[in-house]
Formats: C-alpha cells, sequence, structure tokens
C-alpha cells in the first residue's frame, strides 16, 4: 500500500460545517436508534436459536464503537470492534473534501489507527481480515454526501435485520459478502429461485407430503422471518404439520400450521364450504381445545407460548377463481380466528415480501 498522509481531523466542529450541524446531529440520533433497535431483537433469538444468535452476533456484533468523520461536504460512518476496550461513539470533523478523505480513511484498531482507501457511496463490510498485515476483527464502513436524499434515511435497522435472518433461516450455506448491497442481491436471488422452485412443484405435485417437505425447509414462503419448529404432538390423537415462531415479533408468537392438498376443493357450487375444509377446520379446533386444556404442557415445550397461537390452515388454489368466490375466503378471514390461505396466496405473499426487499 502507497504510504498516505492523514488528514487534520478535530473533535470541534469547524464554521464551514456548521450549516450542516442539524443532518449531523440526526445521523447521530439515527445511530443510536439502528443500534437500539437491532439489540432489541437480538434478545429474542438467544431463547429460540442459539446457533442463529451465533450468527447474527458475527454481523451485528453486541460491542460495537462507532466513528463518525464529518467532512466538508458529507459524511463517513465507521462501524467497528477493538476487542476488550469499552466502546465509543466519536465525532470527528474535517475540511477536506468527502471523496479526498475517502482515500485515506483512518481506521481505529487494536494496535492503533491505519489508513485505508475506499471508494464513495457503498457500503462495505470486513470480518476477520488482514490489511498490510493488520487484522480487522470487524468493520463496517459507509458515505454520504449531504445532499444525498438517503442521508436522511441511512438504514433501517429492522429491515437490515429482517434481510440477514431471512438469509440465514433459509440459506444453511450463508457466506456475508464484501457488501450489504451484494448480500441483500444473494438472498433475493435464493428466494426467487425458491419461489419458482415452489411454483413448479404445485403444477405437478398432488401428494401432500411433497409440498409439505418443500414448506418444511422453506418456512419463508408461508411466513417470513420465522423458524420452524417440526411436527408437534398433541396427546395421542393430533400432530400438527408444523408450527412456526416468528422470530422478529416482540414475545414469541406461535402459528401452528395445517397443511392439505393443493386440489383441496373450497368452495361448492353453491358457495359453500366443502366437507373436505370442514375437516381441516375441525383439526384446528381440535387443537385449540386441546392446547387450552394442556397449558401446562405445552409451555414446557414450546418456550414463552402463550395462549391463544395463531391458527393457519393451507390448501387448494385460488388462480382460477371469481372474485365472487374470493371474496367468501376474505370474509371467512375477517371472522374466524382460523387464517386460511389458498397456495397461490401464499405465491403472491412471498412475492409480495420479495418485492419489499427489492424496493428497501
Amino acid at each position: 500500500m502507497v504510504k498516505q498522509e492523514k488528514f487534520k481531523i478535530s473533535s470541534k466542529i469547524p464554521s464551514e460545517i456548521r450549516v450542516y450541524r442539524q443532518k449531523i446531529d440526526k445521523i447521530v440520533k439515527l445511530e443510536h436508534r439502528y443500534w437500539k433497535e437491532i439489540q432489541k431483537k437480538k434478545s429474542l433469538f438467544k431463547e429460540i436459536d442459539a446457533d442463529l444468535d451465533r450468527k447474527i452476533e458475527s454481523i451485528f456484533p453486541s460491542n460495537v464503537s462507532i466513528r463518525i468523520y464529518a467532512c466538508k461536504n458529507g459524511i463517513i460512518l465507521l462501524r467497528y470492534i477493538e476487542f476488550n476496550m469499552p466502546t465509543k461513539f466519536q465525532i470527528f470533523y474535517s475540511l477536506t473534501p468527502l471523496e479526498t478523505f475517502m482515500n485515506a480513511v483512518p481506521i481505529p484498531t487494536e494496535s492503533g489507527e491505519f489508513l485505508i482507501p475506499m471508494p464513495l457511496g457503498e457500503n462495505y463490510q470486513f470480518i476477520n481480515c488482514i490489511f498490510n498485515n493488520v487484522t480487522i476483527k470487524w468493520l463496517n464502513i459507509s458515505s454520504y454526501l449531504y445532499g444525498n436524499s438517503n442521508l436522511i434515511e441511512i438504514e433501517d435497522a429492522l429491515t437490515d435485520l429482517d434481510i440477514y435472518v431471512n438469509g440465514m433461516l433459509n440459506n444453511s450455506h450463508f457466506e456475508v459478502g464484501v457488501t450489504k448491497q451484494e448480500d441483500k442481491k444473494n438472498i433475493i436471488k435464493v428466494f426467487k429461485e425458491k419461489l419458482k422452485e415452489f411454483e413448479e412443484l404445485l403444477k405437478k405435485a398432488q401428494v401432500e407430503e411433497d409440498i409439505q417437505k418443500f414448506l418444511n425447509k422453506n418456512p419463508l414462503l408461508i411466513q417470513p422471518h420465522s423458524k420452524k419448529i417440526p411436527k408437534q404432538k398433541l396427546g395421542e390423537d393430533w400432530v400438527t404439520d408444523f408450527v412456526l415462531i416468528n422470530i422478529l415479533d416482540q414475545g414469541h408468537k406461535y402459528t401452528f400450521v395445517e397443511i392439505e392438498k393443493s386440489d383441496m376443493p373450497i368452495l361448492t357450487k353453491n358457495n359453500e364450504f366443502t366437507s373436505k375444509f370442514k375437516h381441516a377446520e375441525k383439526q384446528i379446533l381440535d387443537w385449540d381445545i386441546w392446547l387450552e386444556k394442556n397449558l401446562n404442557y405445552i409451555k414446557n415445550k414450546l418456550k414463552s407460548f402463550e395462549y391463544p397461537p395463531d391458527y393457519l390452515i393451507i390448501g387448494g388454489r385460488s388462480k382460477d377463481m371469481g372474485e365472487n368466490e374470493k371474496q367468501y375466503i376474505k370474509a371467512y378471514n375477517r371472522k374466524n380466528d382460523i387464517t386460511f390461505l389458498t397456495y397461490d396466496d401464499l405465491l403472491k405473499r412471498a412475492e409480495e415480501f420479495v418485492k419489499s426487499l427489492e424496493d428497501n
């Protein structure tokens, strides 16, 4: 690496930068809020999934220090770790233009500061990397021009966490990339591939077990950011298809899922629910009665279980339904404590979720 000159910085704001004071203060507040939200959500993981908690800790550590370089025309945001050192939140000011400062960004490490050049406008992350024989344990660096509209939004903690949690829950080989943008693209790509695979499966699968196996491996399609819990035996008579627990909800919200065949008839010609639909509904009611009578038992099996859970029936198709038939299903969902989704509903909701990730 070519020897670089460190630009002059100060802990006092120069008069030339005071015009941007409001934006700088907003970033400071957003950054505090960002990590507060991250830690609040992470606190739920330990009880649910120790492995997920460990993986998330590697991306969103608990002991992060923050350093902001407020330059002449923009800001650099550093998030970093110094092990065995107290966390810090520092702001330094420089009259150097942002694009020039990016050629030699001072990075704090356990062995002192060193300078690295960084591209402007991206969000880069480094985990256990080595630069010129200096080990970087964990570093996230991003830069924004003051005039950039994204500056006032910076990053949404829940969106960031949402993306990574879903990536890990739905891809056992998930690895963190160099940039958050790269990670996001890779995660969305995996989701789209699963959606396409599920759509193809629905076209040919007539065996409930085939679809159930796929959904067991890919709970994202039923409920984003949820962890699947294997079949639960309820007494001697009933076994759930599977149970989901929403990882990002406040508290532990469970959903008991009953999966029916994709060719299950839903409505008769008179727009009455079919006997097969009513059988699935009765299955849910049987579960509910059993759970209410055996709360102590189920609370010992499912951590932080609260009665009643959510109930979900999945079955049949609605792509060829008329609007009148769809209205009956909507009315059913409005008036009942049980949610019913066709496989087409499932596809549509999953597609909308992926689109929301792309839009954020």
